[in-house]
């Protein structure tokens, strides 16, 4: 354990952290009671005098017989069955814009496809610019945030729910609700080019055009082959090798 914390304080501040303010640093829990160990340890980051803990030191506390409100099961945590689940009432949005944080990397997939969950039930919406960057900036030193107009998304079908005073959960948000900030051209160049190589690609290494071939050791070797060298001796494996030497031998005793 770090000097700072004793073992019921940490377990004090994890719990407050992980299951009763969740909400307070960008966390929330999905519907079957889990949540993702790494968001967690991201939360954790900022503050610095929290930054030693570990999976190690859950353990330990649970070891201690200090109980929290849920338990590690890497990848993730889970609220204990004796811990009630949060209830995320659905709601109606009165704020004209809500915020979402994006990394330049997936602005060709937002403006295509909008906005969806990564791996979890929710995908989290903020009430304000700076908590919208603040969370962004836990995965990419320096992210983007686009506007999503939570009026005009409902009217799609869209149900948000309220997790905390500036946190809404949302299923997904379709892109014609999503306003994205002005970038630099400089910012943009070669996004539109980019895609992931596909296995059936051939290697650069082994591209051919015709009328041309690769130039490899096998090709210089047929061409150009390495002169043996003179008065070595010949490899025992080399056929009548052990006759001519009896031979060699039987003259010597003449």
């Amino acid at each position: 354990m770090a000097a700072r914390y004793n073992p019921k304080t940490l377990a004090k501040t994890l719990s407050y952290i992980g299951y009763h303010s969740p909400a307070e640093f960008g966390l929330f829990w999905d519907m079957d009671g889990s949540m993702p160990w790494k968001e967690f340890h991201r939360a954790l980051q900022e503050d610095v005098s929290l930054r030693f803990v570990r999976e190690s030191h859950l353990r330990e506390l649970e070891y201690l017989a200090m109980e929290l409100p849920f338990t590690l099961e890497s990848p993730f945590l889970h609220l204990r069955d004796s811990v009630s689940p949060p209830h995320y009432a659905v709601v109606p949005c009165h704020q004209e814009r809500l915020f979402f944080p994006f990394s330049l990397n997936q602005l060709h997939f937002l403006q295509k496809k909008g906005l969806l969950p990564a791996g979890r039930f929710f995908l989290p919406l903020f009430g304000d610019r700076d908590f919208a960057l603040r969370m962004g900036k836990r995965r990419d030193p320096s992210p983007f945030v686009l506007e999503v107009f939570p009026g005009k998304a409902i009217t799609k079908g869209l149900t948000l729910l309220k997790a905390g005073e500036s946190l809404y959960l949302a299923q997904a948000v379709p892109p014609e609700c999503l306003v994205f900030p002005r970038l630099r051209e400089s910012a943009l160049v070669g996004l539109a080019d980019r895609r992931v190589p596909s296995k059936k690609d051939p290697p650069s290494n082994t591209f051919e055009s015709p009328g041309s071939f690769i130039m490899d050791i096998k090709h210089m070797e047929e061409n150009y082959p390495v002169p043996a060298k003179p008065g070595g001796r010949k490899h025992p494996d080399a056929p009548g090798w052990k006759r001519n030497s009896r031979k060699e031998r039987f003259k010597r005793t003449l």
